[in-house]
């Protein structure tokens, strides 16, 4: 997908998007955010639904903020990130992860 295709759909066809806001310019917020967009694609993938991160969509909206007063948010949030949902035709598996690719260091 590029952005100004009009052939593309800039949520990838998924029927619902979660947005998550959080206090503008507060990094632990933000972090909290991502933390929660996490657990909310655990819970989907969990209960057989597609799932995925949809960060740009977050940004678009940044990006406009005609848009962001009609979501309504208590004063100061901004919508930070994205989950989209939906049935999915894909069938999730467990793969296995090679330990080495996240690094441990124990004190």
């Amino acid at each position: 997908m590029m952005f100004g295709d009009l052939e593309s759909h800039p949520l990838y066809g998924v029927p619902t998007l979660i947005l998550v806001s959080a206090k503008d310019r507060d990094e632990m917020a933000y972090a909290s955010a991502g933390i929660i967009a996490h657990n909310m694609v655990l819970a989907a993938e969990n209960k057989g639904l597609g799932a995925c991160y949809l960060f740009g969509a977050a940004a678009a909206l940044a990006a406009h903020p005609e848009t962001i007063v009609k979501l309504d948010l208590p004063t100061g949030f901004l919508p930070v990130c994205g989950v989209g949902v939906g049935e999915t035709e894909e069938e999730l598996t467990i793969r296995d992860q090679k330990m080495n690719q996240i690094g441990i260091n124990e004190i």
